[in-house]
């Protein structure tokens, strides 16, 4: 008489998905090699995965980005459209990346929009963040250099920071001011690299390179590559732009301040 053959019960390893059992280091490393809007795709792949996505250290928002939204909506869209937001929303939405080590933000097609209740220094904070990069920021408006003071001080421990400068209005603005952005009140950062290109030397350029220096340190280098025909004031405002670097207050002995004129 013959044996029927025995029936195994599969084991819980073995009912579950190859993809749901991957280690989440291997997941990090899956995702930060797919565009941002293919990473947040992955949450179809199953209920494990459904926000799988926040654990990026990588986000991207450039021509590539701008271009696949392009594509989902008419074709003159990347040209004609700007895209309206606040602070906040970037906050709430980057906020959702637990792991961010790298941001890399093209505000180009971006007008921010302003906001009752601003200079709540500071709404989030990104404690994972390694490599911020912010281009452009427009030095003429209070808006958008709000919004690169609280992204600097809403990282402590940032070691690399890289601004490139814009302006909409030829003419010099007025200087920024806020009682509540001073490096008493903002805390110490953990910066040790800051590179600003398309520099100016207008007075709230100055006024971020100096709470950048008395709060941060570890400094060790701020690099500044400056247009000399761009500078505000000419020649005597290349003079008074590199003399008032030198008298500001530096949290790090280490700490250079190189400029080229390129």
């Amino acid at each position: 008489m013959e044996r029927a053959p025995r029936k195994h019960k599969a084991s819980k390893s073995a009912s579950k998905d190859i993809i749901s059992r991957m280690p989440k280091n291997v997941i990090m490393h899956i995702l930060d090699r797919l565009p941002i809007q293919y990473a947040v795709r992955t949450s179809i792949l199953s209920s494990n995965w459904r926000f799988k996505w926040t654990l990026l250290s990588k986000v991207v928002s450039d021509d590539k980005f701008y271009e696949y939204l392009k594509r989902l909506g008419r074709e003159n869209w990347y040209d004609e459209l700007n895209i309206a937001i606040t602070t906040s929303l970037v906050f709430h939405l980057v906020g959702h990346f637990s792991k961010l080590q790298e941001l890399y933000l093209d505000l180009r097609m971006c007008k921010f929009l302003g906001e009752l209740g601003a200079e709540k220094w500071v709404r989030t904070s990104f404690r994972c963040l390694k490599t911020l990069v912010l281009y452009p920021i427009d030095f003429s408006s209070d808006i958008k250099l709000s919004f690169a003071f609280e992204m600097i001080w809403g990282s402590p421990e940032l070691p690399t920071l890289i601004i490139v400068a814009t302006y909409n209005d030829a003419i010099p603005p007025p200087a920024f001011c806020s009682s509540a952005l001073n490096h008493i009140s903002m805390g110490q950062l953990k910066l040790r690299i800051v590179e600003l290109k398309s520099f100016g030397g207008s007075e709230n350029e100055i006024y971020l390179i100096k709470n950048l220096l008395a709060c941060s340190p570890a400094l060790k280098k701020i690099v500044i590559f400056a247009d000399p025909s761009q500078i505000f004031g000419g020649e005597n405002g290349k003079l008074m732009f590199a003399t008032k670097l030198l008298e500001f207050h530096r949290a790090s002995t280490a700490a250079q301040v190189k400029i080229y004129w390129s």
